[in-house]
């Protein structure tokens, strides 16, 4: 999951990063550099999901759902008006600059904001629908021949 949150951010940030980039390198260079960009984030999403699991998930999937949303609605809304404007043309590099790209790059932005606060909200310790804990059970045989179930803090049940 780290991997896939540290590709979502260079969806987010290539089209910003790879226009500065390429003008510091010659055109022989350019094919390869997103491929390094998006690889070199994706192993720090790797890294950072060690430490930060929960947090990256609830991250990766917000804001990649929050990307594939916003550029859905683009599309479906202004048709062919903005053709240009999409995952694969800022994976390219060609940048993101002008004021309907940025304005749009963050509404995506804080709707993967408002899907995190929900999914973290969602998630938390307390007990909800939507975020039920595993708890362990585990079957003993005991002398006597009755079978034990012990799960989560509740222990001796005889069945």
């Amino acid at each position: 999951m780290g991997i896939a949150a540290g590709l979502i951010v260079a969806l987010y940030t290539n089209g910003f990063v790879m226009t500065h980039l390429y003008s510091q390198f010659s055109s022989l260079n350019q094919s390869w550099m997103p491929y390094v960009y998006a690889a070199i984030l994706g192993l720090i999403g790797c890294l950072l999901a060690l430490r930060m699991e929960k947090l990256i998930i609830i991250a990766a999937t917000s804001f990649g759902g929050a990307y594939l949303l916003g550029f859905g609605v683009i599309r479906l809304a202004w048709k062919s008006t903005h053709a240009d404007l999409g995952p694969m043309y800022l994976f390219s590099g060609n940048g993101c600059e002008g004021c309907f790209c940025k304005v749009a790059l963050l509404m995506i932005v804080c709707v993967g904001l408002v899907g995190m606060l929900v999914q973290y909200r969602r998630t938390a310790d307390t007990e909800h629908v939507l975020s039920r804990r595993t708890q362990d059970v585990y079957v003993v045989s005991s002398p006597d021949s009755h079978v034990l179930l012990i799960r989560g803090n509740e222990k001796g049940l005889a069945l």
